[in-house]
């Protein structure tokens, strides 16, 4: 397995400085509910040059790990964790973008 899993999805966004702290409260509630899930990583980083600008690595065993809990949907214990990040992030949920990411063997 590489080190943030063998499978990882990055998701970017934007938020207003003067919403930073408390971002990174969700932040720290959405990394213990990711350690619940049993992801094989959660790392959380902020843009040197723009604080504002969040990128978030969620690592998994595999791309069937994050297919299955793709599939659960979201846990009802989290929506107002997200329901506050989608009014914090500049554009909404919707803005925020998501990649995918496998390890290649080098």
């Amino acid at each position: 397995m590489a080190k943030l899993g063998d499978f990882l999805v990055q998701y970017t966004y934007r938020v207003e400085r003067s919403d930073r702290d408390e971002v990174l409260k969700l932040l720290a509630k959405i990394a213990d509910h990711a350690d619940e899930l049993g992801l094989a990583s959660f790392e959380a980083w902020s843009d040197d040059a723009d604080e504002g600008t969040f990128t978030e690595l969620h690592g998994y065993d595999s791309w069937s790990h994050w297919k299955r809990l793709a599939d659960r949907g979201p846990d009802p214990s989290m929506r107002g964790v997200y329901e506050r990040l989608d009014a914090l992030v500049v554009g909404g949920m919707a803005a925020i973008e998501a990649r995918q990411w496998r390890p290649l063997s080098v």
